[in-house]
């Protein structure tokens, strides 16, 4: 992106997501229990607590900067050094751990990814979903594809497959991150109160429908199913037949 922007053909994000990590050995820690958080400890972000397959435990904070001023580091600090709230959460954080930080753009996805020699992937081309900014799948699935059609275009000389991977992208992310975004822009507001009656929501959707909303999959069908879905657990619930305590 800095590339792009000495150039002139990009501008510097407005937004940004700010996060730091600390990596303990996952000790007693379940091996398949991943946790996030969200509320007044995170403001205009979330915090998470993952295990990972060579046994540690990522414990992170990441939050959209200017939404708020908030340091990450000093959240995260002010989490893992909350005996009684780690215990709420079900965590044992044992060791030094090690520290890790990152940027990365939170800003609209943005058509043009080809300019003449300068090609836009990863995080210069806003991979990072939206919804989490999770990136990593998305760069290395489109980071091989770009390989590819770059090597055709050195062996051709036509610019063709360059295209061809734009529009790739364009295919699979424009719509979702256009969904995603909005759903970033709104959720980078909420208040505690927001947070606790959007955490009940989610408890009426199935397990699915949140793990493709983490994905950032916002087709018209998942939209429409999850719809569809939190509507019959809605009635379920609440409606003429259910059951009242």
């Amino acid at each position: 992106l800095a590339v792009l922007t000495s150039l002139g053909l990009a501008r510097k994000p407005e937004r940004l997501g700010v996060g730091t990590e600390y990596v303990y050995p996952i000790g007693d820690n379940p091996p398949d229990r991943g946790i996030i958080f969200v509320g007044r400890r995170v403001p205009a972000g979330y915090g998470w607590a993952f295990p990972t397959a060579d046994g540690k435990l990522r414990v992170g904070v990441g939050v959209i900067q200017p939404d708020t001023d908030a340091s990450p580091r000093k959240l995260l600090d002010d989490v893992v050094n909350r005996p009684k709230l780690l215990k709420r959460l079900g965590l044992h954080l044992e060791g030094t751990p090690e520290v890790h930080s990152g940027i990365l753009p939170s800003a609209p996805f943005e058509d043009r990814l080809v300019f003449g020699n300068v090609i836009r992937v990863g995080d210069s081309a806003n991979f990072a979903t939206p919804t989490v900014g999770e990136g990593i799948r998305h760069c290395i699935e489109y980071g091989r594809l770009l390989g590819e059609e770059l090597g055709k275009t050195l062996q051709t000389g036509s610019r063709r497959p360059l295209r061809r991977y734009e529009r790739a992208v364009l295919r699979r992310m424009k719509r979702d991150y256009k969904w995603g975004f909005l759903i970033n822009s709104r959720a980078a507001k909420y208040t505690p109160k927001d947070w606790n009656n959007s955490v009940r929501r989610m408890r009426l959707v199935e397990p699915e429908a949140l793990a493709a909303l983490m994905r950032n999959e916002l087709g018209w069908r998942k939209i429409s199913r999850m719809m569809l879905m939190g509507a019959r657990q809605w009635w379920r619930h609440r409606g003429p037949g259910a059951r009242r305590s």
